[in-house]
């Protein structure tokens, strides 16, 4: 009896974890990407007040509006949405806001704003990572293994490169929703 004790009570916790994870997990990593990319929006603000972009520019409205874009789209992207994207090749070279930054005559603006969309990207890349449990679980078990045979720095740099691929494909997506 003891044994269907225990299988009911292991069902029950899965449960549990489903509901979390499927549920306010969800909407928590949601609001912990916004709030890093409406600091970085922030920030670019603080640059064009201190002077270093013109507020009335076409580049300085272009990486605001990519910011806002990714705020806006942050609760629609998910891994699988993300991954059908770049199957369908919906979006194909740079987004708006990376032209618009390379379009930036004062290096240090430039520099910033590479900075503050690359922050952005980060964010909403390890938003998507975490809503996906599937995700989880294949990190977990590779980044035990990675651990125990020592390479957990290189298994770390491997999602700062794929964010790196993907950063502009996903930041696509979110203009074009």
């Amino acid at each position: 009896m003891t044994v269907y004790a225990e299988a009911i009570a292991g069902l029950f916790a899965f449960s549990l974890l489903l509901l979390f994870l499927f549920g306010p997990w969800q909407q928590t990593a949601t609001d912990f990407a916004r709030q890093i990319v409406f600091e970085r929006r922030d920030q670019w603000f603080d640059l064009a007040h201190a002077g270093h972009i013109d507020f009335d520019s076409t580049e300085y409205r272009q990486v605001r509006d990519a910011l806002n874009s990714l705020i806006r789209f942050a609760h629609e992207l998910t891994l699988t949405r993300f991954i059908f994207a770049i199957a369908a090749g919906e979006t194909e070279g740079p987004s708006e806001s990376s032209k618009a930054i390379r379009r930036i005559v004062d290096e240090y603006a430039q520099g910033e704003a590479r900075r503050i969309m690359t922050e952005a990207r980060q964010a909403m890349f390890a938003m998507v990572a975490l809503k996906s449990p599937l995700f989880l679980l294949v990190a977990a078990v590779i980044g035990t293994y990675a651990l125990l045979i020592g390479g957990l720095t290189r298994f770390l740099n491997l999602f700062s490169g794929v964010e790196h691929a993907f950063g502009e494909q996903m930041e696509a997506e979110a203009e074009s929703a």
